[in-house]
């Protein structure tokens, strides 16, 4: 295979990910860092009292790993991967 057709079945794959879509786009995330979305209870309360609907991890809720390079769902560790592949890496 030449690098060409290399380079576009590398492509190809990558065009998986122009369909996932982003449901917290719009939304304010409130340290997005944490595992699994966890906050502390008072954190939690004030979010509620100020109204806010939705909480959560802004990549996942299932997240234990608390690294986003391992996140499956939605599947940033594959991303990564064929990124890096696609560059060289």
């Amino acid at each position: 295979m030449g690098d060409v057709e290399s380079a576009m079945t590398k492509t190809n794959r990558l065009q998986r990910y122009y369909e996932i879509k982003n449901r917290y786009k719009e939304a304010i995330i409130v340290n997005p860092i944490m595992t699994g979305g966890l906050i502390p209870k008072e954190t939690w309360e004030k979010l509620v009292e100020e109204k806010w609907l939705s909480v959560g991890y802004s990549i996942c809720f299932d997240c234990i790993e608390g690294q986003s390079s391992l996140v499956s769902k939605p599947p940033v560790r594959d991303f990564l991967s064929e990124v890096a592949e696609f560059l060289g890496g």
